[in-house]
């Protein structure tokens, strides 16, 4: 086994170069991971409850991180939140909540198993046509994030 740390996730950039507010990356990645939890946890070991996900009230009262996910997991996650933000440069024109965004981004990204009512279309402020254009993207996105295993005594996640 390695015991050498994790190298941090790369600053990250958009496509054409353009540095991307890594706090703000984070707590969109906050929201990915607490959307992840809430509707696709894998059932607890014994739990008689084999419903995937957690009750909304457990997952607030965890800190769910990018530091949360093994370190390969969590530069996989940024990547993919930095894509969407960066392919979307107009949120900058809104006052929107990056945790609300990343929960957004995760019904969008379950696609046809996503909730409509949880994706971008709940942003009234933004226009009908990039809310759908989010949407796609987040449903496009190549690398598939779930189920997810939740060891609830440490409060760290991984994607299986």
């Amino acid at each position: 086994m390695s015991t050498t740390a994790a190298a941090p996730p790369p600053d990250p950039h958009d496509e054409s170069g353009r540095h991307l507010d890594t706090e703000y990356l984070a707590a969109f990645c906050s929201g990915v991971l607490m959307e992840a939890v809430w509707w696709e946890a894998l059932p607890a070991p014994g739990d008689p409850d084999t419903t995937p996900g957690r009750e909304w009230e457990a997952v607030e009262a965890l800190s769910l991180t990018l530091e949360s996910l093994p370190a390969e997991q969590g530069r996989q996650l940024l990547a993919a939140a930095a894509r969407f933000v960066g392919a979307h440069p107009e949120l900058a024109a809104f006052d929107l909540d990056p945790v609300d965004l990343g929960c957004a981004w995760w019904m969008a990204h379950r696609g046809t198993d996503g909730m409509p009512g949880l994706d971008f279309r709940t942003f009234k402020a933004l226009s009908p046509e990039l809310r759908d254009r989010m949407n796609d993207h987040g449903r496009r996105h190549p690398r598939r994030f779930g189920p997810v295993e939740l060891d609830e005594a440490t409060g760290k996640v991984r994607f299986t």
